[in-house]
């Protein structure tokens, strides 16, 4: 799961939770819903978004690893 740092507490908190209790991995980045939604070719301005393909996931982790980001920023 991606979640913008642009996103309500309450969102954060909630995605937070649900993503330790299913061990799910999360990525929160600087960019805002515009930047997400423009990066993914879309017109809306999401700021959580779910990755479901197991190899592209696993792929964004590793990047996420060999670049030294910490868990609050991919962007």
């Amino acid at each position: 799961i991606i979640v913008s740092e642009h996103a309500s507490e309450g969102t954060k908190n909630k995605i937070r939770y649900k993503c330790e209790f299913y061990k799910t991995p999360l990525i929160f980045t600087s960019l805002d819903g515009g930047e997400l939604g423009t990066r993914l070719g879309k017109s809306y301005a999401p700021v959580v978004l779910a990755v479901t393909d197991e190899g592209f996931a696993a792929e964004i982790l590793k990047a996420k690893n060999s670049d030294g980001n910490t868990e609050n920023g991919i962007g």
